[in-house]
């Protein structure tokens, strides 16, 4: 993902410094879960209950491959 970074966020520079290559890290799913604790990720998931669909809650974490 990275390495397609240009061509996936050709616009990412007028937001980001250094674009889309300082945006997207390492492009693994679920990595950020290790940052929160186990509180926060609960109240990630019943929002996400509450608000999306289960299409959309598919696609905002895995993707467009999901």
């Amino acid at each position: 993902m990275k390495n397609s970074a240009s061509e996936l966020m050709p616009t990412a520079g007028d937001i980001w410094q250094g674009g889309g290559d300082t945006f997207l890290h390492k492009g693994i799913n679920d990595r950020w879960r290790d940052v929160f604790n186990q509180e926060d990720l609960d109240a990630y998931d019943t929002k996400v209950k509450e608000e999306f669909s289960p299409e959309l809650a598919r696609w905002i974490e895995c993707g467009r491959l999901a």
